[in-house]
């Protein structure tokens, strides 16, 4: 049973303001009878948004249908909080946890709380669910409604490190273009050993097994990614993810995903700089979670910080946790999250 709360809203029409009740409930997935209702309010405010986003990233998920919060009044749907569920790595054990995505408030109904009833009663519901965490990556229009939650709590932001493709990178002592990595068509159980290792090496992070990495990156209905692998025998030593997009007019190469120790990862970061440069990448770009050590093989490798005043979008990050986030969490370096994470990309 999920949690269901009830709130007053005003709702402007014309010189008048109608006094409507709205209910907000979080439970399993959209109704058959919902759905296009609520497919059409995220399509308005996430253009990239259809049907078949839908089902890859919530009816379709690996570990199950998400769970909801939904706002309604007046017999319509008029917010909607969906999630990820999520495997992860808490403190050396697996727990539950979940990622918040694509909160929408009906233009007509905005500025009455519905946002913060939304993201307080999924909060809520995940705890009575048993979740270690809940967590998000807000864009710079819903970051301020998480600021006036005080139980959202706002470690820090992300830092994009960047270089340009061609001239910046070099290929590790005793490798060729030829010989950092193979391409990977789809991820079996042998990778799940490398993924696990997160487990040791910090205090939260998702489960990367070969069910998430290829619901991430093989199964995606739009976007086509580029992954190369390093192995030894039958074992993993790395894996690297990356991707193609057109940003202000310039080809970008973005790395998205990144398993295996620095010496291994170097020596496939040279495979798939390599791949995206040859897709016509002028630009390479990675998201990074300060104080990791990713992001000083990254600066190794050339890429440096992007300046404040040349980003063109802040990379937030915030979370809650029963209790609130354990000091360790306080720090990026406690959080094993990637780039892929964020969905958009």
């Amino acid at each position: 049973m999920g949690v269901r709360s009830s709130m007053s809203s005003g709702i402007p029409a014309g010189d008048l303001t109608l006094k409507a009740s709205v209910d907000v409930e979080v439970g399993e997935d959209i109704g058959a009878s919902e759905f296009a209702q609520a497919l059409s309010l995220l399509e308005d405010a996430y253009p990239r948004i259809d049907s078949g986003i839908w089902r890859w990233q919530y009816a379709r998920h690996y570990l199950g249908p998400p769970r909801v919060a939904v706002a309604r009044a007046e017999g319509r749907i008029v917010g909607l909080q969906p999630s990820i569920r999520q495997e992860t790595w808490w403190r050396g054990t697996r727990a539950l946890a979940y990622q918040l995505c694509h909160v929408v408030t009906h233009p007509g109904y905005r500025r009455r709380g519905i946002f913060s009833a939304l993201i307080e009663a999924f909060a809520r519901d995940a705890e009575q669910q048993g979740a270690c965490c809940v967590y998000t990556f807000p864009n710079r229009l819903s970051y301020p409604g998480f600021q006036r939650v005080p139980s959202w709590e706002h470690p820090f932001s992300l830092s994009l490190m960047v270089r340009m493709a061609i001239g910046g990178g070099r290929f590790p002592r005793g490798s060729t273009s030829t010989s950092v990595g193979q391409p990977i068509e789809r991820f079996d159980a042998s990778v799940d050993d490398l993924g696990a290792a997160i487990a040791t090496r910090y205090p939260t992070g998702r489960v990367r097994d070969h069910r998430y990495l290829n619901w991430r990156y093989m199964d995606h209905p739009h976007r086509p990614y580029v992954c190369l692998g390093l192995r030894d025998g039958p074992h993993w030593r790395a894996v690297a993810i990356g991707r193609l997009v057109q940003w202000s007019g310039v080809r970008v190469g973005l790395i998205v995903e990144m398993l295996g120790d620095s010496a291994s990862l170097d020596v496939v970061l040279a495979g798939l700089e390599n791949r995206l440069a040859q897709g016509g990448a002028a630009v390479l770009g990675c998201l990074v979670f300060p104080g990791r050590e990713e992001a000083e093989l990254l600066r190794r490798r050339g890429y440096r910080r992007l300046p404040s005043w040349a980003v063109r979008k802040e990379f937030y990050f915030v979370a809650r946790a029963p209790g609130g986030l354990p000091a360790e969490l306080q720090q990026p370096a406690g959080w094993w999250l990637t780039w892929g994470d964020n969905d958009t990309v």
